[in-house]
């Protein structure tokens, strides 16, 4: 999927969920605003799967190569996540909940894992992984 179809298919979903709430929304209900994401993918069976759901969150992500899969959940405010997958079975799977939050993930190789949770804000992980079947797990909570 080129990166114009994947921004064509995150903007069809939120122009449909504001659409959908429109202007029945509760006095604490908040719809995310500001939130981008950007996903560029060069090869085949790629998947990605992204959800931001607090405000000014920034997403950007780049695979090549072949059956490559990321998930990215972010839902505090104003996190940051970059993420890199180069070859072939790469897993990603990120959570951030606080605000602030900084991740810069990349993979180089085949069949390598990164998972990473943060709970806390203004934590800040940085992890490349370069060669073949190698695994990283990463938890951070309530550090500052």
């Amino acid at each position: 999927m080129s990166r114009f179809s994947a921004q064509c298919v995150i903007y069809i979903a939120l122009i449909s969920v504001s659409a959908a709430w429109g202007a029945d929304l509760a006095p604490n209900d908040e719809l995310a605003l500001g939130n981008f994401a950007q996903i560029d993918q060069i090869g085949s069976r790629n998947y990605f799967n992204v959800s931001q759901t607090g405000n000014g969150n920034n997403m950007q992500g780049l695979q090549k190569g072949a059956a490559n899969s990321a998930v990215l959940v972010q839902r505090g405010a104003r996190n940051q996540a970059d993420l890199s997958q180069n070859g072939q079975g790469n897993q990603l799977n990120l959570k951030q909940q606080g605000n602030q939050d900084v991740a810069k993930l990349a993979q180089t190789g085949n069949k390598n894992q990164i998972q990473v949770t943060q709970a806390g804000s203004g934590l800040y992980v940085a992890v490349t992984q370069v060669g073949n079947q190698n695994q990283i797990k990463i938890t951070q909570t309530n550090a500052h």
